[in-house]
């Protein structure tokens, strides 16, 4: 690693510090927070004129290394990213996680929850096209797009239209699903409304479960943080910090309901440890900061999907259930892939096209008619951070699906069905998984072309 890169993986890990304490709420005043942000911009001053240095040629190109893309992207992008961090920051507000709460109930009103998302989105709109528009101006100003880059840092776009492509074939058979039970077409949140008796069925302790993990895998406890606390100024959503990889990991959760849903969620951000315990200090800066999210996204829904391992479900003690909770993951993986793709439609038109105002709204409105049967408010995706300030997030849930689902039958087929127990699918993973997405990603910056992603 050269001295440029190794201070780059300095501050990248400086940035992800920063950016844990403002999510997961450390800070009591308003006072404390601007400061964090302030600090955390400064580094990501740094970062972006380090970066400058390392890019020989301003112009991205297929003719350079995934490398040289990636620290293209951070140039263009860097700059952006204290507006798009004081962004998430206007839905970790204590209004916007009563919302989500009650998504999670079964006693909730579908159309008052789904009225009251579209009109807090509402509010965030000037804030959210300031940024959209700030990012293709920036992408613009160096001969390039937001969908180019995106292509060589992270998936080919044949592949991208591909994981498009199952994803309505998958939503198709849920939207069905979901008909068939309720005798009428679907709205907005009817199926967590489903999900949610699953919600019901006790599970054991926590640590336990994720002890049984880190545990059989030989991943050492202290190397991952479980931040569960309730606190005023977190996050509303759950998510991982990679701080030092492999070995400071921190995971911020938001349990909103008890069993099964908690558990899910204590599942899937373990599966993004875990991913990030598959590397080595030593393993390159480009794969160990930016795996791509897709990838990333698999890991994660893999280890969620043990909810349905009977093997796994026997270990926490559930075995009465197993039925019900093997229903709950593949009724979980249907939906998730449906939501998710009616989302990544609509967000690649309004990037291709640079939509706006109502024409953004249209464009979501007539995808999630197509994908999901929902007569819904075109504006509901404002009330999305994750799609305002990552673009095109939304397909890495798609391609994470399908590619959890081949992983565990790999897994399953290799290992047998307690694969999470033993250390060495950890090998396996990188080799069969990780790597190959490497080497794909090497010629697609090399030599300019877009196989099916190997190992996928």
């Amino acid at each position: 690693m050269s001295v440029s890169i190794k201070r780059l993986d300095g501050l990248f890990t400086e940035i992800q510090e920063i950016r844990y304490e403002i999510a997961a709420g450390l800070w009591d005043t308003e006072e404390k927070r601007k400061r964090l942000g302030e600090k955390r911009d400064r580094i990501y001053e740094k970062s972006w004129e380090l970066e400058k240095t390392l890019v020989k040629d301003k112009l991205p190109g297929r003719d350079k290394n995934w490398l040289d893309n990636l620290l293209i992207s951070g140039v263009i992008e860097f700059p952006l990213q204290p507006e798009g961090d004081a962004l998430r920051q206007e839905f970790n507000v204590p209004e916007f996680k009563q919302i989500m709460m009650e998504t999670y109930s079964d006693s909730f009103d579908n159309q008052d929850i789904a009225n009251r998302v579209v009109e807090f989105g509402k509010a965030k709109s000037d804030q959210i096209e300031s940024y959209f528009k700030n990012l293709w101006a920036a992408y613009e100003q160096k001969g390039t797009t937001l969908l180019d880059m995106l292509y060589l840092t992270s998936l080919p776009e044949t592949r991208f239209l591909e994981f498009l492509e199952l994803g309505k074939q998958k939503s198709k058979k849920h939207f069905d699903e979901l008909r068939t039970s309720l005798g009428r077409n679907p709205i907005v949140f009817d199926s967590n409304k489903i999900l949610a008796k699953y919600y019901k069925i006790p599970v054991g302790d926590f640590p336990d479960v994720t002890k049984l993990l880190l545990g059989g895998l030989k991943i050492p406890e202290e190397n991952i943080i479980y931040d569960i606390e309730p606190r005023l100024n977190k996050q509303s959503g759950s998510s991982c910090f990679a701080i030092r990889i492999p070995e400071d990991i921190r995971l911020i959760l938001n349990l909103y309901a008890a069993g099964p849903g908690a558990l899910r969620t204590i599942l899937h951000e373990t599966g993004h440890a875990i991913m990030y315990s598959l590397f080595d200090k030593t393993d390159p800066f480009e794969q160990r900061w930016q795996t791509p999210s897709y990838v990333n996204e698999g890991c994660a829904i893999l280890f969620e999907r043990l909810l349905g391992n009977s093997d796994f479900i026997e270990k926490i003690g559930l075995t009465e259930n197993q039925e019900a909770l093997r229903t709950y993951v593949d009724f979980l993986t249907n939906k998730t892939i449906t939501d998710y793709a009616s989302y990544a439609t609509a967000e690649l038109e309004i990037h291709k096209a640079q939509l706006t105002g109502e024409a953004a709204d249209t464009a979501f409105k007539k995808a999630i008619q197509e994908y999901r049967g929902y007569n819904l408010d075109g504006a509901f995706w404002r009330g999305h951070p994750h799609i305002a300030t990552r673009p095109l997030y939304s397909i890495s849930y798609v391609g994470g699906n399908l590619i959890a689902e081949q992983m565990e039958t790999n897994l399953t087929n290799n290992f047998g069905l307690d694969w999470f127990r033993k250390p060495e699918i950890k090998q396996y993973l990188k080799q069969n998984y990780l790597e190959p997405v490497f080497a794909e990603l090497d010629e697609m910056a090399g030599a300019g072309v877009e196989p099916a992603a190997s190992g996928l």
